[in-house]
């Protein structure tokens, strides 16, 4: 009973949350970042 928790606690895509948490602030950084610097090009 307790395996089969744990693998149903398991992301879909990576290992463990803390990857999965850390790709998607990557993500949302790499955008505020992209969406900056085409702000300052166009202004």
């Amino acid at each position: 009973m307790t395996e089969k928790n744990n693998q149903e606690d398991r992301p879909p895509l990576f290992g463990s949350w803390n990857s999965l948490y850390l790709l998607v602030l990557g993500h949302l950084a790499f955008l505020i970042l992209i969406f900056y610097l085409i702000t300052k090009y166009f202004s």
